[in-house]
């Protein structure tokens, strides 16, 4: 199943004229550093301040540009895809603009906490919570760099999601995509 979930995303990726990237949360799977450090892919932290960046590097969302034949690719594939390590984007955009544009929402303020607050909302447990709070200029300001986000569902990865923004309603649009079709 991994195989086939990994051509098809660089497929799209290809047919869409888009570069694949993932967001990788490291604090999922403290391994996730250890792959960084032997396989170094192209990748940026999505933290913004840089207090944040270097106290919490270790736990922090990388943006990757994924390669289709680099070993990181495959592990993230294997090991990653069903155990919640983050979503894939689709965007035409180089490396430094998409994680700039994604730094804006790592961290919201929080009124009933009084201070800023972490948002993980790549995360595929919480993005199907995450994006019905959007309103349109909420949903166009976030898809103005990615054309979709694929992710899978956090009860069974045998179901890949796909959202992006539709043209004309500018509201969020979920598709639902079944992986065992695909093998």
């Amino acid at each position: 199943m991994y195989t086939e979930l990994k051509n098809f995303l660089f497929e799209e990726a290809h047919r869409t004229h888009t570069q694949l990237y993932a967001i990788v949360d490291s604090a999922v799977d403290g391994m996730i550093d250890g792959h960084f450090e032997s396989d170094e892919p192209k990748k940026q932290i999505l933290y913004r301040d840089e207090e944040d960046r270097r106290t919490l590097e270790l736990k922090a969302p990388h943006l990757i540009v994924l390669e289709k034949e680099h070993p990181f690719t495959e592990r993230l594939f294997k090991e990653g895809y069903g155990n919640h390590w983050g979503c894939f984007l689709f965007s035409k955009e180089n490396l430094p603009t998409l994680a700039d544009h994604l730094s804006n929402y790592t961290k919201v303020y929080s009124t009933e906490h009084q201070q800023d607050v972490y948002v993980r909302f790549y995360d595929p447990r919480a993005m199907g919570q995450y994006f019905p709070l959007f309103d349109k200029e909420e949903a166009k300001a976030f898809f103005t760099y990615i054309e979709a986000i694929a992710v899978e569902d956090a009860k069974n990865p045998k179901v890949l999601y796909t959202y992006s923004l539709h043209k004309q309603s500018e509201q969020i649009q979920r598709e639902e995509k079944d992986l065992e079709a695909m093998v």
